[in-house]
């Protein structure tokens, strides 16, 4: 399956909560006993600069289709410190077993700077 490709915005600083939702033939996917990552890579797509995952409170799948990416202000802020400007990449994939991982989403990471401290 080709990854859909979803561009993300992220407003350094605050909260960030990204809620999608999975409909493979239109039908909401249960995401029970899955696990998921989101990895973002620097401009190079070499370097990882920050990952979310079911295990650190950073992805949350449901068993109605839903997909939350979540991360604290200060997580936002060190984002922006780390992408300096630039957009980086990312990936998402979901596995239901150590040998089956499917990548549901890639695309850009834009993050906006904070005007006041």
């Amino acid at each position: 399956m080709k990854p859909g490709n979803l561009p993300l915005r992220i407003e350094s600083g605050t909260t960030y909560r990204k809620l999608m939702q999975w409909l493979p033939d239109g039908l909401p996917m249960d995401f029970t006993g899955y696990t998921a990552k989101l990895q973002m890579l620097g401009v190079d797509s070499q370097t990882l600069v920050t990952e979310l995952t079911t295990e650190n409170g950073g992805v949350t799948l449901d068993s109605e289709g839903n997909i939350t990416l979540y991360m604290t202000p200060d997580q936002t802020t060190e984002l922006y410190g780390l992408v300096a400007n630039q957009q980086c990449n990312y990936e998402l994939e979901i596995a239901q077993s150590p040998t089956e991982k499917i990548r549901l989403l890639r695309g850009g990471v834009t993050v906006q700077p904070e005007l006041y401290n």
